[in-house]
């Protein structure tokens, strides 16, 4: 796997409960040369977001503590970080537009591994273009 340009790493945190798929999704994305926080539930994903201030929110909606659309809503209503980049993670059937209206994407499990990363690559892009619009 090539590793992406310093310019596009991007900081992202993993909201998983699946140690698993935490595990894996972790791996994949410090392969690939973005910084990577991980946590298994939502008030630990408000408390390192509110810290380190990432690029990308990746949340799996089913969490045992609360849902990753409660996380989602959560975010976008802090001015902080309403614009941080939101990719919701299911598993099940595809979730009604109420659950994923505050995501910026979502994604089936088994995430593809080529597909994350061409993701990711477009935000890195987007974030890339927005600083040098200022």
């Amino acid at each position: 796997m090539k590793e992406i340009d310093r310019k596009r790493r991007l900081d992202v945190v993993v909201v998983e409960d699946d140690p698993e798929q935490c595990e894996a999704l972790g791996a994949i994305l410090v392969r690939a040369g973005h910084r990577v926080r991980t946590c298994p539930a939502v008030d630990e994903a408000l408390e390192l977001v509110r810290q380190q201030r990432p690029q990308v929110l990746l949340t799996d909606l089913a969490l045992h503590d609360e849902s990753g659309a409660d996380l989602g809503r959560r975010l976008r209503a802090h001015p902080a970080t309403a614009l941080i980049a939101q990719i919701a993670m299911t598993g099940s059937v595809d979730p009604d537009w109420e659950t994923v209206r505050h995501f910026d994407l979502y994604l089936r499990k088994p995430i593809a591994e080529k597909e994350l990363l061409q993701l990711l690559e477009q935000l890195a892009i987007s974030v890339e273009d927005a600083h040098l619009l200022r």
